[in-house]
């Protein structure tokens, strides 16, 4: 009996020292692709990653990608992040669910736009991909950029320095957060709150 508690024991010093120490040697761009596959097949729009991958497992599993570029290939993309840091919940993510105790987005650029005729352009996610799968305790943004545009018109309205700090529970809602954006050279404030859509 002493053998076997002693032997478990050892193994679970083992596992936590292997998890302290693979981050620091192990390369994780070697497994650029997998990552962008990954996040390709569960958004249904094609996802690169041009910068460098970091990840960590303890305390929590932690995932900081670099300049990341969403959007078809071949055009210009839509989206765009300089980082984007991910927290996640080690249990949720044993069976196979997104909760992430913290998102952060710095840097982010976006194209929203009206096409000529009046559609919404915009990166659309795939019907596949479940709204319940992501949901986050605290998203930041910070020095984000949205450009409106509106292919009627040719009108064209940029919002700069945008923040955002709140929660978002899945992609229906609930949600709500606060945060400010530059427009022209006016700094305006902002709170938003949403129940969760049917």
């Amino acid at each position: 009996m002493q053998t076997t508690l002693l032997g478990v024991a050892i193994a679970i010093i083992l596992a936590l020292v292997s998890a302290l120490v693979a981050p620091l040697v192990v390369d994780w761009n070697s497994y650029r692709s997998a990552f962008e596959d990954q996040a390709s097949r569960l958004t249904g729009v094609a996802v690169r990653v041009n910068g460098t991958i970091d990840a960590r497992i303890l305390p929590t599993p932690h995932i900081t990608l670099r300049d990341v570029a969403i959007g078809e290939a071949g055009q210009e993309s839509q989206l765009r992040a300089g980082t984007i840091e991910l927290e996640v919940g080690l249990g949720p993510l044993l069976r196979g669910e997104v909760r992430a105790t913290e998102l952060r987005l710095v840097a982010p650029q976006m194209t929203l736009g009206l096409d000529s005729t009046g559609a919404i352009v915009a990166p659309a996610l795939s019907q596949a991909f479940p709204a319940d799968a992501l949901t986050t305790s605290r998203l930041k943004v910070e020095d984000g950029r949205i450009i409106l545009t509106d292919a009627e018109s040719g009108s064209r309205l940029v919002l700069q320095k945008l923040s955002f700090n709140g929660d978002v529970r899945s992609l229906l809602g609930p949600f709500k957060g606060e945060g400010a954006f530059v427009a022209g050279d006016e700094r305006y404030g902002y709170r938003i709150s949403g129940n969760r859509a049917d």
